[in-house]
């Protein structure tokens, strides 16, 4: 027993162990390089953020007026900067031309809450209503706008027949980067609410990559109105959108969250007669550069 090796497990190690021979799938990782283009903008005032397919229909009837600026990613505008008549804030139109890949979500939110400094956010976004779980299951028709909210709302959100956005669900679009961003004591929480548009569809996958500059402004801003759109271009949009009614809410709702009541003003949604705002738009050269807009 004496000259008889040891047993071997597998939890043991020699030197044949210590090389991993397998080849390395990592990749270095992608340059996202985040910019403000257009003048400067006064910091610490709110800003209503609406994204993806909500922006480019809310577009439509939320009198927005001329751009003044762009944040772009990687040279390709991504937010559009609108300062309308009837609000002080600042609004923000982001991915309705162009969708971000997932990995570019945070450096975007994060550049823009540094570019901004808002003392207040509000958003507007969708949710998947058929994927929404709940004790209480209502109909995909009858679906209410949700919200999500880091502080108590400054208003009851009953008496705009809002719903809570409750777990498990999540929200998983670059609005829930600038909502976490908000939270985090950098130096203090800012205020931030999201406003979530009922979707009959389920989420769409995040483009892989961005486009090009080139074919994003060679492209049609109009967004796909079929469910294949272009990789990165636009979010797609179904001809089932949502009502009148619904938008004005979400409109009001928009602009209650940061202590600004636009009803009886100049600032009530009012929908436009067939295709607008975002989604008709025609591209003209501005101070910002190719894409600036009038809505």
């Amino acid at each position: 027993m004496v000259n008889t090796l040891p047993p071997r497990y597998a939890v043991e190690s020699d030197e044949e162990d210590e090389f991993n021979h397998a080849p390395s799938s990592s990749s270095p990782p992608r340059k996202i390089d985040v910019a403000y283009l257009g003048p400067d903008v006064e910091k610490g005032k709110d800003l209503v953020i609406a994204s993806g397919v909500a922006a480019a229909v809310w577009a439509r009837g939320a009198h927005l007026g001329e751009q003044i600026g762009a944040i772009t990613v990687n040279k390709i505008q991504i937010g559009l900067v609108f300062q309308p008549s009837y609000t002080k804030s600042y609004v923000l139109a982001s991915e309705a031309l162009v969708q971000l890949p997932l990995d570019h979500m945070h450096p975007y939110a994060s550049k823009t809450l540094e570019i901004f400094q808002p003392s207040s956010i509000s958003l507007l976004d969708v949710y998947s209503a058929p994927t929404y779980a709940s004790q209480a299951p209502v109909r995909i028709l009858d679906a209410p706008i949700r919200f999500l909210s880091t502080t108590k709302l400054t208003f009851d959100p009953k008496s705009l027949n809002l719903a809570p956005f409750e777990p498990p669900n999540l929200l998983s679009s670059t609005s829930a980067s600038f909502i976490s961003l908000a939270s985090l004591p950098n130096p203090m929480p800012t205020p931030a609410a999201a406003f979530l548009l009922p979707s009959s569809q389920t989420p769409a996958p995040r483009p892989k990559a961005l486009p090009s500059p080139s074919s994003s402004l060679s492209s049609s801003i109009v967004p796909s109105t079929t469910d294949s759109p272009s990789e990165g271009i636009g979010p797609t949009l179904h001809p089932s959108s949502w009502d009148t009614s619904l938008l004005q809410t979400a409109h009001r709702a928009l602009f209650l969250a940061i202590n600004q009541d636009i009803s009886g003003s100049d600032g009530e949604w009012k929908g436009k007669d067939g295709a607008g705002g975002l989604l008709a738009a025609e591209k003209r050269r501005s101070e910002v550069g190719e894409g600036g807009m009038y809505l």
